[in-house]
């Protein structure tokens, strides 16, 4: 991990790599998907990965700032630009606290930053609605990884299911064993038929 210097972010591997996600998604024929798809596959994978509630929850207020055509128009970035100030208190929680959880969702790959070189965060849109300037927070690294976050929930939620599953027959197996130990006569059942052998012998 390095520092970038005084009041710079600092670069990490992690977040190097949500940059290059992000960067995927301009060349051309990147896929696009449905904002609803991108948001149950960007909190499935939170929840995987094992990201707190908050973060979860903050992914639903980045979205909130986003549009519909924003992951289905050609040529459009889906960058959202609300301040620090108003998504901590969209969370209920104060700045410091907001900006740590927004750097776990960068750190997991879900969002990249992509703001000028003072770190402001701006947009405008056209009379129709579509982006066509933006610099802040940038989701479309969740489109890039659909597939792989998608199978990454699936495998979580596979596990689950498993692990519950186990759960419930694994006392039912040993109340079943307790009770074959515990039955009057069980073993001496089989000391007639030893005797009979050794008698024959």
């Amino acid at each position: 991990m390095t520092s970038l210097g005084a009041g710079l972010r600092r670069t990490t591997p992690d977040r190097l790599a949500a940059t290059e996600f992000a960067r995927e998604y301009r060349k051309p024929g990147a896929r696009r998907i449905t904002r609803t798809a991108a948001l149950n596959a960007a909190k499935r994978a939170a929840a995987a990965m094992g990201l707190k509630g908050s973060k979860i929850a903050l992914i639903d207020k980045l979205f909130a700032y986003t549009k519909v055509r924003d992951w289905t128009d050609e040529n459009v970035v889906p960058i959202v630009w609300p301040s620090n100030r108003a998504l901590a208190h969209a969370l209920g929680v104060g700045v410091s606290t907001m900006k740590h959880h927004l750097n776990g969702l960068v750190e997991a790959g879900l969002v990249a930053y992509n703001d000028g070189p003072t770190y402001q965060r701006r947009g405008r849109r056209d009379e129709d609605g579509r982006i066509v300037e933006a610099a802040g927070i940038d989701l479309s690294p969740i489109a890039v990884r659909f597939a792989e976050l998608t199978e990454m929930a699936d495998m979580a939620d596979f596990g689950a299911r498993e692990w519950t599953r186990y759960s419930i027959a694994a006392p039912c197996c040993a109340r079943r064993s307790r009770h074959s130990s515990s039955v009057p006569g069980r073993k001496a059942s089989t000391a007639p038929g030893t005797m009979r052998r050794r008698a024959s012998t």
